[in-house]
């Protein structure tokens, strides 16, 4: 059986990857590619919801802050961090390149470094946008420009890549997201699905996630910038995706299940879907101050549970905590019911931020590097930790977690904190 470093890469090529120097660190996780328990591995975590499993965090803050493991400056970027084992995963533009990096995570130290396409470059922010997933031993990618690829998670081989733009995005700028793609690849099965944003039903494609060949493809809708999700309905699986004029349920056959109007101008819906279980999805935008609306998914098509203004997101994508949703109204923290959208609490004073939920717990990344711990309860605002700031810069990437190990990112600069009760 050949060595997987000797696997044929196919499809556009990937540029080069550099095999950075083995560390004692490097060496210690090289075996780790196949994600366990209170691994971090994709956009919004585990499953893709923005919640971790892990309990046991500090929340006492006042004598003893977070302390910080270590702290590097990565290039330009918001890609979000994967984390699988030992081994930390992200993008940056570095230079005039766009590459996939893996860390160690105990020191932050580089392992490998794969170049997967030029650095994209916009006034909202240079540098990628999307979030590597990392499963089976595979890492795959989408750069700003559209190039979608598949890297081997040990070694930083490339595997296989596609050109979107070139090769299914369509004779305009009209079909594809014009600050870049952002989206993060979903594995469903042995399906990788991305949004393309190509005509002749080209706006989402599923592909083989081993070999990159396609799959199928579906929608004429235009581009957005919201990640997909995988969800089950009644037993079947569907993918829903928020694109530029509708929230869509496709089967995995590629047949439109359902679909619900959502025009906002520039297309720019942003956040992912949210699923509530066991049938409705939770959808919002905040850039034409549309607002949110709760979705149910009955009888083969889907109906409007209620639409509110009281939650409008714009880039940072909400939790779901016990019936309640927590995320930003712009520059407000808020949380509402999801059974009917009223507003329950405010907090302002955090900028556009992000957040992810644990242990019953908010983790908040203030826009200017705010961390905040509070509770995940609807009947107020209880902030149990603050640290004035982690990171300097603009943060528009939302935290990750991983083993007790937060990480942020700003637009250069990724930093590990040790959130562990009694570290």
């Amino acid at each position: 059986m050949p060595d997987e470093r000797q696997r044929r890469v196919t499809g556009a090529s990937v540029s080069c990857r550099v095999r950075l120097p083995v560390t004692a660190a490097a060496l210690a996780c090289a075996c780790v590619v196949a994600a366990v328990a209170g691994d971090w591995p994709q956009w919004r975590g585990p499953n893709r919801d923005g919640i971790s499993a892990e309990s046991g965090l500090s929340v006492d803050w006042a004598d003893d802050e977070p302390t910080e493991l270590w702290t590097r400056a990565i290039g330009e970027g918001f890609s979000g961090v994967s984390v699988v084992g030992d081994r930390v995963y992200t993008m940056a533009g570095q230079a005039d390149d766009e590459v996939v990096l893996c860390l160690d995570a105990l020191a932050g130290e580089d392992i490998w470094r794969t170049r997967i396409d030029r650095k994209f470059t916009e006034g909202h922010g240079n540098g990628p946008r999307s979030t590597p997933t990392v499963h089976d031993g595979v890492v795959y990618v989408l750069s700003a420009w559209g190039a979608l690829a598949a890297v081997d998670a040990r070694y930083g081989d490339p595997i296989w890549q596609r050109d979107l733009r070139k090769e299914y995005g369509g004779r305009s700028e009209a079909s594809e997201p014009w600050r870049g793609y952002a989206m993060s690849p979903l594995v469903e099965g042995d399906l990788l699905v991305v949004e393309v944003g190509g005509t002749d039903d080209r706006t989402v494609m599923a592909f083989d996630r081993d070999s990159g060949e396609p799959r199928w493809s579906a929608l004429s809708d235009p581009p957005a910038y919201s990640s997909p999700i995988g969800i089950a309905v009644d037993g079947a699986r569907q993918v829903v995706i928020l694109n530029g004029a509708a929230a869509v349920g496709l089967t995995l056959g590629a047949v439109e299940a359902w679909r619900y109007p959502w025009l906002t101008s520039y297309d720019q819906n942003v956040a992912t879907p949210v699923f509530v279980a066991p049938n409705r999805v939770f959808i919002s935008e905040g850039y034409d101050g549309k607002g949110a609306a709760m979705l149910e998914i009955v009888d083969g098509g889907v109906g409007e549970v209620w639409r509110s203004k009281a939650m409008r997101n714009d880039f940072a994508t909400c939790v779901l905590v016990d019936g309640f949703l927590y995320g930003f109204d712009g520059t407000s923290l808020k949380c509402i019911d999801a059974s009917n959208g009223t507003e329950r609490w405010i907090k302002r004073g955090y900028g556009r931020g992000t957040l992810i939920a644990a242990d019953g717990r908010l983790i908040v990344l203030g826009e200017r590097g705010q961390l905040v711990i509070a509770r995940a309860r609807p009947e107020e605002y209880v902030e149990q930790a603050l640290v004035k700031q982690v990171i300097a810069g603009k943060c528009w990437t939302a935290p990750s977690l991983s083993d007790g190990k937060l990480y942020v990112r700003d637009e250069k600069t990724l930093v590990s904190l040790d959130l562990r009760s009694g570290h």
